[in-house]
């Protein structure tokens, strides 16, 4: 038994499963509404056909306007390119020393990384001592008085 031998069968099959399934849909038994919603869309169609057909004129425009950007972009890449447009496309190394910062050496020159205290006597710190009680100590309260002054009228 060849496909070919059952295929008139098969087909009249599928022809009165169609017909069956559109005399159920066109039967009184069917809604007055879901007979009528056919009809609708169908005289909608009618009424408004220079809008539907302008519609699909413009997205059949449109897809054509896309496919033809399209091949006109792929005719341009399968030009060849300059030497200088191979030179500035062909990828660059960033040497590692611009991205991260150097390790920091063992030691700093010159800097003294641990000191030892060191006391204080009266012959070190002599270049930094004035005594008050040297000159006329009126002159330093002067200063001060000034100074006071001073900081008060800056004060709101």
């Amino acid at each position: 038994m060849s496909i070919f031998s059952s295929l008139p069968d098969v087909l009249s099959r599928i022809k009165g499963t169609i017909q069956t399934v559109f005399s159920k849909a066109l039967s009184a038994k069917t809604s007055y509404a879901e007979r009528m919603v056919g009809r609708t869309i169908i005289e909608e169609f009618h009424k408004h056909r220079r809008v539907f057909i302008t519609g699909a004129g413009v997205i059949a425009l449109l897809l054509l306007v896309f496919a033809v950007v399209l091949l006109i972009n792929a005719e341009r890449s399968k030009k060849p390119r300059s030497p200088i447009q191979v030179e500035k496309s062909k990828p660059t190394s960033i040497p590692m020393e611009d991205i991260f910062l150097p390790d920091e050496p063992d030691f700093l020159p010159n800097v003294i990384l641990e000191k030892q205290p060191k006391k204080w006597d009266a012959q070190d710190a002599r270049p930094f001592w004035t005594n008050p009680l040297e000159n006329d100590p009126s002159q330093w309260q002067n200063n001060i008085k000034n100074t006071v002054d001073e900081i008060m009228e800056k004060t709101p």
